[in-house]
């Protein structure tokens, strides 16, 4: 299988431009970096502190049941069993922005597209994509 591909907007004289994919891809958990997965961290210690009164129980109790935690990347192919069996919905990696009709036809068949990449640590605070 080909190795995937970060796929981002484009800046151009109009600002920065969707760039359209298609691509399902398996997502190369063993080739994050250890500031990958440090970036991840960091991206989720910040979330959880936001979260205590803001979310519900059983938010909580979904992120426990699926194992998340700052310490390493999630790997899907470790959720989608917990999250087929629990709500029937599984993850798929692709590598950027979907097309509004590919992007819903997932979601109808309950797929949830996720982007395989970790944001870069200069991109912690802002990403340009949705």
């Amino acid at each position: 299988m080909e190795q995937p591909r970060r796929v981002e907007s484009q800046l151009t004289d109009k600002g920065y431009v969707p760039v359209y994919t298609t691509t399902v891809v398996e997502q190369p958990w063993d080739d994050y970096t250890e500031a990958e997965h440090q970036t991840w961290a960091t991206l989720f210690e910040r979330q959880m502190a936001l979260l205590p009164g803001r979310a519900c129980d059983e938010f909580f109790d979904g992120l426990r049941q699926l194992g998340m935690n700052a310490h390493a990347i999630p790997r899907f192919a470790d959720l989608n069993p917990i999250l087929k069996e629990r709500t029937g919905w599984q993850l798929i990696a692709v590598e950027g922005l979907l097309p509004e009709v590919a992007f819903f036809e997932h979601l109808a068949n309950r797929r949830f597209p996720v982007t395989w990449w970790i944001r870069k640590p200069e991109q912690i605070d802002y990403i340009s994509e949705p």
